[in-house]
């Protein structure tokens, strides 16, 4: 792989983008696709999409990283995903209620622990990545420190995540998890407005 120069990093092979929503119009009219096609980003930023017939010419020697017979797409987005269920993927299948305790429940509270919460949204941010995940709504726990763990993580890689916090109510102990629930959604909009605030 190239080194980039002067900042700039030039990938060439099948460009995908979408025109239009595929699941309302014609999936032909809504993909474009180029078959030799060049994406050019400078300092980690897209500057410019299309034919590698037009764009080569302007990128320097050298900068060039071949992925012919492979896919160019942009980032994928997840609409619903859970943060918090990363070490329980593929656990065993039960009833739903009977599921959320053994299972769902027990690995959320672990994200009390803020060097769980830290070590969990490394790994949750390096998959989302590794499949082309670029944004998500993603439900995190109830408890502030892991919010903060995920939004640190996703700062750093350059995500863009929208957080959801937890609202789950165990059979066994409905008061507790309600104050806990109640405290998440005042700290989430506290966050919110911040983050907000420091956006601009």
């Amino acid at each position: 792989m190239p080194a980039p120069t002067d900042g700039v990093t030039a990938l060439r092979g099948t460009v995908v983008t979408c025109r239009d929503d595929p699941f309302l119009t014609d999936p032909a009219k809504a993909f474009a696709v180029e078959t030799d096609g060049v994406v050019i980003c400078r300092d980690g930023l897209v500057e410019a999409v299309g034919p590698a017939s037009v764009l080569l010419s302007s990128v320097p020697a050298g900068s060039v990283e071949d992925y012919s017979g492979c896919l160019i797409v942009p980032g994928f987005i997840d609409t619903h995903v859970h943060y918090v269920q990363t070490g329980m993927v593929a656990s065993c299948g039960e009833q739903l209620l009977d599921w959320l305790d053994r299972y769902a429940f027990p690995a959320e509270m672990e994200f009390s622990d803020p060097a769980h919460a830290a070590a969990m949204a490394k790994v949750f941010c390096d998959e989302l990545l590794r499949n082309g995940t670029t944004t998500a709504l993603v439900f995190c726990a109830v408890y502030p420190q892991s919010v903060d763990a995920l939004f640190a993580e996703a700062e750093r890689r350059g995500m863009r995540i929208a957080e959801i916090p937890g609202a789950y109510v165990r059979r066994q102990d409905k008061t507790s998890t309600v104050r806990g629930v109640r405290d998440s959604f005042i700290y989430f909009f506290k966050l919110l407005a911040f983050r907000r605030r420091d956006a601009r």
